[in-house]
């Protein structure tokens, strides 16, 4: 489980960096250069950029603009923060945040199918 959460882009901004990423660049052998439009280039999120998002989560109420605010102020998607609100993303950072209302959520959509049957109640007592 925890494997599988790590693949998901959790690693993305861990350094504390927070830095423009130009995607493909050095696409024609490294040494080119060429013109970049707007969706080619993607903030990178830092670990605290996320735990702040996810900590303002209790501030959203259904359908305000919190998360446009918060994208704009970050230069990420709506969606992304929507993502880590709903523990689609930066789970491992996030998690000592949680909720154990959180906890329940995540469990009951991520457990795998023996995880389930085995009545698996703590991450901690996920299978890999």
């Amino acid at each position: 489980l925890l494997a599988r959460m790590a693949s998901k882009g959790e690693a993305a901004g861990s350094d504390g960096s927070c830095a423009w990423q130009i995607a493909g660049a050095g696409a024609n052998g490294g040494g080119g250069h060429r013109v970049l439009n707007e969706k080619q280039v993607r903030n990178v999120l830092t670990a605290e950029g996320a735990m702040r998002i996810f900590k303002l989560k209790e501030h959203h109420r259904t359908r305000d603009d919190l998360s446009e605010r918060l994208a704009s102020e970050y230069g990420i998607t709506p969606k992304a923060v929507r993502d880590i609100w709903n523990l689609r993303t930066w789970m491992n950072t996030t998690r000592m945040l949680w909720t154990p209302a959180d906890h329940q959520r995540f469990l009951g959509k991520k457990l795998c199918e023996e995880c389930q049957t085995k009545g698996v109640a703590a991450i901690a007592q996920a299978c890999d």
